[in-house]
């Protein structure tokens, strides 16, 4: 595996733990940083920009919606 493989399989196992610990999930839901490594570039995230009115999207939403659901 490459650096970046591990990296993404690292973020992957991390967010599984977060999810499956109620308590834990409660608290990360609302961090910036838990939405960066587990919800941008997941399948149903990408599902949800699609269906969101292009004009109602951020900089940011953008730039990640290139990055993770059409470039990756």
């Amino acid at each position: 595996m490459t650096e970046e493989e591990n990296e993404k399989e690292r973020e992957r196992i991390r967010c599984e733990t977060i999810e499956s610990n109620p308590e834990v999930y409660a608290k990360e839901l609302e961090s910036m940083e838990y939405k960066v490594i587990c919800e941008v570039g997941r399948e149903e995230w990408c599902a949800e920009m699609d269906a969101k009115s292009k004009g109602d999207w951020s900089a940011k939403e953008a730039g990640a919606y290139a990055e993770y659901c059409v470039f990756d």
